[in-house]
């Protein structure tokens, strides 16, 4: 709604917007996202989806075939919608709000569940994967849930550095055990003593999209 409100309140120089998306590296990414405001608006001109489409089929330009392809076939490209990387984000700052092993266990646990064991109607909204696909394509999508996850987070901050903060993570979770014996005061505690309600923290941070 964002960048259709914006394209319904002014002119946009598409020669500008090319190259500022050029210099960025991100046509797929930009592409992705106009061709869904267009699927919901028609407030796109066509002339810029031409020339910001890729040559390359990368993994987001897959992505919006397949979300395009849902559409199409079911009437609702929501049906794929889902706030995966979203839910990691949050567990991932959970985590570090907390300074002992047992909480920071429990957040990691729900990070490596959410990327390794999907639940499936995630793994099916992964794959694009309606109620009306077969049951081969059901085992695939579950199957194939941790690629796409992974795919996604890339996407986001690259591959290596995804390998990078799990394995972080995991040695600050271990590196936490000395906590136990030296106290630390953690972020909620913290907010304790300010008069701040963790609560209102909480519901914020459930907030975020």
């Amino acid at each position: 709604m964002d960048i259709f409100n914006i394209f319904l309140a002014q002119d946009v120089n598409e020669d500008k917007l090319v190259e500022i998306i050029t210099e960025a590296n991100a046509s797929d990414k930009a592409y992705f996202t106009l061709m869904l405001t267009q699927l919901c608006s028609n407030a796109i001109p066509v002339s810029l989806l031409e020339r910001l489409k890729p040559a390359k089929q990368t993994f987001i330009i897959l992505l919006l075939n397949a979300r395009l392809a849902m559409a199409q076939k079911t009437g609702d490209m929501q049906l794929s919608y889902n706030d995966y990387f979203h839910e990691i984000e949050h567990n991932v700052f959970y985590f570090s709000l907390f300074p002992l092993f047992h909480k920071k266990a429990y957040f990691y646990w729900r990070i490596v569940k959410y990327i390794f064991f999907t639940k499936h109607s995630l793994a099916l909204k992964l794959a694009d994967c309606n109620d009306n696909c077969t049951i081969n394509e059901h085992i695939k999508a579950q199957l194939k849930a941790p690629i796409f996850g992974f795919a996604l987070i890339s996407e986001e901050i690259g591959l290596p550095i995804t390998f990078v903060l799990l394995l972080k993570l995991f040695f600050d979770m271990l590196f936490s055990v000395k906590n136990y014996f030296s106290k630390q005061e953690s972020y909620f505690d913290f907010l304790k003593s300010k008069n701040i309600k963790a609560e209102e923290i909480v519901n914020v941070v459930k907030g975020i999209e």
